[in-house]
Order: structure tokens, then sequence, then C-alpha cells
């Protein structure tokens, strides 16, 4: 399944949404909208996410490049990850907040403890997004993969050169 544009947007909106019982709002909201969009804007697999530190953050013209070192890439190449606009506000909040909440960890997206994020914790995100916005996924798992999936679709749409989007995506070049 690929979501549309309007689909993504309405899950990263959707954070802003209280869910029943939903302990730590204010954190899990803020984390979550920068994670959504910076997933929706980057097409990044789920273990970048997990393994993005601090010391890899560049403050660039209107965005924030981040200098992935191989160790924690699939193809055990460095890469550049560059965000603007709303995923730059999104997790421009987002680093303001873990600040005041005291976070001390160098990983960037933590649990409200500091600790790494698992692979469910950002399944659960993603899950927790779709039941607010109430997509229908067709009876699939619906997982970070299929942002990328969104994100390659909607470049190749937009008519970008193929050679860019393996770049943005970080595809092999074979």
């Amino acid at each position: 399944y690929i979501p549309t544009l309007d689909e993504v947007k309405a899950l990263i909106e959707s954070t802003r949404i209280r869910g029943n019982n939903e302990k730590q709002f204010e954190f899990n909201s803020v984390r979550d909208r920068a994670i959504l969009s910076f997933l929706a804007v980057t097409g990044c697999r789920q273990s970048i996410i997990r393994e993005l530190r601090i010391s890899m953050i560049e403050y660039i013209n209107n965005g924030i490049a981040f200098n992935v070192d191989g160790e924690y890439t699939k193809s055990g190449k460095p890469q550049r990850i560059v965000i603007g606009n709303k995923a730059r506000k999104y997790f421009i909040e987002w680093l303001n907040l873990r600040a005041k909440k005291g976070i001390k960890s160098e990983l960037v997206f933590t649990s409200i403890r500091g600790s790494q994020l698992t692979r469910s914790n950002v399944k659960s995100i993603l899950d927790k997004a779709v039941s607010k916005v109430g997509l229908n996924v067709e009876g699939k798992q619906f997982s970070p993969h299929n942002i990328r999936n969104f994100v390659a679709t909607y470049l190749v749409q937009k008519e970008v050169n193929p050679i860019l989007i393996k770049e943005v995506c970080h595809w092999s070049q074979n």
C-alpha cells in the first residue's frame, strides 16, 4: 500500500489528536510529528530514525542536514540526509522539548526516559497515526517502508530525475 500525499499529511497531523488514556501526550505528540515528517520528506529507513545522533546534526541554510556514519546505514556507506520547511520546524520543536525534559541522550529520537526507540516503538507510532486517521490500508500491514515507497512514488510523479531519486532514497547505484 502506498499512501497519497494527503494521507501522509493526515498521518503527521494526527499526532495532534489525543488518544484515549494517552500518557505523556505532549512528549509523544511532538516527537511523533517530528519522526513522521522526517520519514515523509526523507524516505529514510526506520533504522536511521532509531540511530540518529545529536553529533550528526548540521544546521544549513533553511534546513538541517544529518551526516549519518556508514555504521548506521544498510549499505555501510555514509549518508547525508537533509530536511527543510515543516519537517525542520517539527524537528526544532522536538529538540526544544527534549531539552526542556532534560533528555541527555546522544540519540535524537528517544523514549521519555532517553532510551533508544525499538523497531516496534517506531511501528507503534505509525500504527497509532494510521488508527487516528482511519486509513484503510486494504488489510495490509503499514510500516515505515510504506512511507519510503510514498517518497519514491511522489518523486517519480513529480518527474524528478531518477538519479536524484536514487540519491534521496539512498538506493545502491547498481
